[in-house]
């Protein structure tokens, strides 16, 4: 194990402090202790030998590798250096950086996409409407036994399964999700809260206990033919 040094000071004795410190012998153990250095030097209270050198000394292990750009990895403390070259090196500094940003780039590009979809989702989903006189009688009573346990919520405004714990006392989530299934209640994302609907590998997932629905709204004369109370 070799270490290779990057001087950031001039001072003779911080220079052999350092030298010292990362010094190690033919196996690639260190030469000194850290508790018999720590004396050799004053540094401000509540300093670390470590992070005082680290102020002033850049060191890489010979051993580590970046595999993208060949540079030397640095390390920060002496149990990150590598008697010998590991079998899964990692990225030097500047590499993770640059991967890091091309990652973060990455999520705003889904971000942006996924408030797009759900943006024409909602449209959709708004556009959409139901007649309620040709709905069968155990979705009219599921309808029924929904709205006395959201009042006012069913009609005005949006609920969560949370909300519908009086709809039954188990299985709440399979109502609503037989209501949802038939177009009778619909999403609606944009009153959910952040993070409720999440990109999973090229899928759009949701939170099942977060999705906020709405009821679904009447078919008009003109579409259906036919008047409506």
């Amino acid at each position: 194990m070799a270490i290779k040094l990057q001087m950031l000071t001039e001072d003779p004795q911080e220079i052999e402090l350092i030298e010292r410190y990362w010094a190690v012998d033919e196996l690639g153990r260190y030469l000194e202790k850290v508790s018999d250095l720590g004396g050799l030097i004053e540094m401000a209270q509540g300093v670390s030998l470590a992070s005082f050198i680290r102020q002033r000394c850049n060191a890489f292990d010979e051993n580590q590798v970046c595999p993208k750009c060949a540079e030397l990895i640095e390390i920060r403390y002496r149990s990150e250096a590598k008697k010998v070259p590991p079998r899964s090196p990692k990225l030097g500094t500047l590499c993770q950086k640059d991967q890091g940003a091309v990652a973060l780039d990455a999520e705003k590009t889904k971000a942006a996409e996924l408030e797009r979809q759900l943006a024409e989702y909602a449209r959709k989903q708004s556009a959409r409407t139901v007649d309620y006189s040709e709905i069968p009688d155990n979705q009219v009573l599921l309808l029924l036994a929904l709205d006395r346990a959201i009042t006012p919520r069913l009609t005005n405004g949006g609920f969560t399964i949370g909300d519908c714990r009086g709809l039954a006392p188990r299985y709440v989530g399979d109502f609503v999700l037989q209501l949802r299934e038939a177009g009778l209640v619909l999403d609606d994302p944009g009153k959910a809260r952040p993070g409720t609907y999440y990109w999973e590998g090229d899928e759009i997932w949701m939170l099942r206990e977060q999705v906020v629905y709405c009821l679904a709204s009447r078919c008009r004369v003109k579409e259906c033919g036919r008047d409506h109370p």
